[in-house]
């Protein structure tokens, strides 16, 4: 039977570094290093825009030996209340939103800390939380007088109905199109069949009809344009129109479509070779 004689001393602490050779005494030694308590949020972030009343997950990491943490909201710089007290410090937390706030906007931040001492703590990078944001018309979008088209927007289930609106040039007031309609997220609009203003500045306002201090705009502007019009942003009449320039400044070949063109040239390529095309078949 073999008796190992060698000791081996232990140095308190939470994680293990390395182990060293002999000491003096012929004794082997485990070194510890003890790291200190530290979090880190990873959502939410400054891109982070969360509905009133859904569910997300505020995701975090740390360092040490941290067991359980307080999870609080925090509005302009300002303690707004506490999401969750003494949860387990596993990285992750399923918050449902309540469904209203006072305020809505991208002044809202996170903060965590340690349960068991306050000075240990993170407040995240200020993200949104919203009550309304309309999804369509979206960015492109072209519509011709006289049609009708969905309206669509995601809102919070605490708003019973809306006022639907349009704006064009600088948020200026158009016209009425829907007052105290239902908040079921679309809406069927009949566009009127003439403009005396046509063009790619419209965008959809939509309120809360109880509270007109809630509301969202359409994030880019919209083209209306003349009953029987191209549409600017047509795709098929942008490939006519490529396939039409390739033709005329002899770059066409048998086979070559203009799908290969935009392979080659990307699609920020096209975009500008037609955008060259139509100055060109204006000043023809």
């Amino acid at each position: 039977m073999i008796f190992l004689s060698t000791r081996i001393l232990v140095t308190p602490a939470v994680y293990l570094n390395n182990i060293n050779n002999k000491n003096a005494n012929g004794d082997h030694s485990i070194h510890l290093i003890r790291v200190s308590n530290t979090i880190s949020i990873k959502t939410p972030t400054t891109i982070t825009s969360w509905l009133a009343g859904s569910t997300h997950i505020i995701n975090w990491t740390s360092t040490g030996d941290i067991t359980n943490v307080n999870i609080s909201l925090y509005y302009s710089g300002s303690y707004h209340g506490t999401i969750i007290p003494n949860t387990p410090n596993n990285g992750l937390y399923y918050w449902t939103l309540t469904s209203t706030y006072e305020n809505y906007g991208d002044f809202y931040q996170i903060r965590i800390e340690d349960s068991s001492n306050s000075s240990t703590f993170v407040i995240s990078e200020v993200f949104t939380i919203f009550a309304i944001s309309v999804t369509s018309p979206a960015y492109g979008t072209s519509w011709e007088a006289g049609t009708t088209q969905t309206i669509k927007w995601i809102a919070t289930e605490s708003i019973s109905n809306v006022n639907i609106k349009l704006y064009y040039r600088d948020f200026i007031f158009h016209s009425n199109i829907a007052t105290n309609t239902p908040n079921d997220g679309s809406y069927s609009w009949t566009l009127p069949e003439t403009f005396s203003d046509y063009g790619d500045h419209y965008k959809i306002r939509i309120e809360d009809a109880s509270d007109f201090n809630i509301y969202d705009y359409s994030f880019t502007d919209f083209e209306i344009r003349e009953a029987d019009s191209d549409p600017s942003n047509d795709d098929d009449n942008q490939d006519d129109e490529l396939g039409d320039f390739l033709d005329t400044t002899g770059y066409n070949f048998p086979g070559f479509e203009p799908f290969a063109f935009i392979l080659i040239f990307g699609v920020l390529g096209a975009i500008i070779i037609i955008g060259y095309y139509r100055k060109f078949k204006k000043s023809a």
